[in-house]
């Protein structure tokens, strides 16, 4: 690479394209201080549709797909090598995250991993049962690229890989690791396996990496889960038929979710045209503060419509 980027990031994007506009701006700002390339990689119509738009943007198909479930991260690995992408840094990262500060620093050590969001204590590294390294994913995470590139020749899985399947690849020295580390080797709150999990094990284990909070970023969780996990609820926009009964419903269903979050999404980025419709009482306080956390910065990246639009919701909160 001739001008080899500080930062690479890396998006992937399945569903809710129209989330995506907003997305790149907030990146290319968030990311202004530093050179960096940005990577979006898309099925072939989203990336047909969008790449025009954005053309400092590196638009990568993908259109590898379990359902709805788009194996973005079981391909992750080939993508890199196959495209010799490389940087100092990697910053790895989701459609419904936004930063409201932008980045100011990078790794100060080569063992530091910087997560942008508030901690998160689910799918931590654990030893005798208690926390040993901080969850590792595409949660606004800014790895060291020695760590990405070691990882992937260490041919170390990104994905959600069932482990009765693909057992991690510390299982077959199980014993000496616990032994090494002092305690039996789990996941915090570890219901079924989700993305990166192995990395997470292998970043602390064989790189002696330590995560190092720098609260940066909000996630906006529901946006794009929402759209493959129930695609009926925005199919032709049916969710401006919902009522509050409806969507006390869709809490209980998805009891991961708030369904409001994801509403406040969508018409940020323009997806529908009158916020007052819901009820924004109903939106949890913890919900309501995060989206809060954009109004110090949101005119240096949001257009114009964008801005109206969160001035509106900002009211109805």
């Amino acid at each position: 690479m001739a001008n080899r980027a500080q930062i690479v990031s890396f998006t992937m994007v399945g569903h809710w394209p129209s989330g995506l506009p907003l997305h790149i701006k907030n990146l290319s700002w968030a990311l202004a201080a530093f050179t960096h390339e940005i990577y979006v990689v898309a099925t072939r119509e989203i990336k047909v549709a969008y790449e025009g738009m954005f053309p400092n943007v590196r638009f990568i198909e993908f259109n590898g797909k379990g359902g709805n479930w788009i194996l973005f991260w079981e391909a992750f690995p080939e993508i890199v090598r196959e495209r010799r992408i490389d940087g100092d840094f990697f910053l790895l990262t989701e459609l419904d995250i936004w930063f409201h500060e932008p980045i100011q620093s990078l790794p100060q050590r080569t063992d530091e991993i910087i997560n942008h969001l508030p901690l998160m204590e689910r799918h931590s590294m654990t030893v005798g049962g208690r926390i040993y390294h901080h969850r590792t994913w595409e949660g606004a995470n800014l790895f060291y690229g020695d760590v990405i590139q070691g990882a992937i020749e260490d041919g170390i899985k990104f994905w959600d890989a069932p482990t009765d399947t693909y057992p991690y690849f510390f299982e077959k020295n199980r014993s000496e690791w616990e032994e090494k580390l002092g305690g039996e080797i789990g996941l915090y709150q570890y219901q079924r396996p989700d993305t990166m999990d192995e990395v997470c094990f292998y970043c602390p284990m064989v790189r002696q990496t330590r995560a190092v909070f720098d609260n940066r970023a909000i996630h906006l969780r529901g946006a794009e889960t929402v759209h493959w996990s129930a695609p009926e609820f925005c199919r032709e926009k049916q969710y401006l038929n919902l009522r509050t009964p409806d969507l006390r419903r869709m809490s209980k269903e998805f009891w991961y979710l708030d369904p409001y979050v994801a509403l406040a999404a969508f018409f940020l980025c323009g997806d529908y045209d009158t916020a007052s419709r819901f009820e924004w009482s109903e939106m949890k306080g913890a919900n309501k503060d995060l989206i809060k956390m954009l109004t110090a910065r949101y005119r240096e990246w949001m257009d114009a419509g964008s801005q109206k639009r969160f001035e509106q919701l900002f009211e109805l909160l």
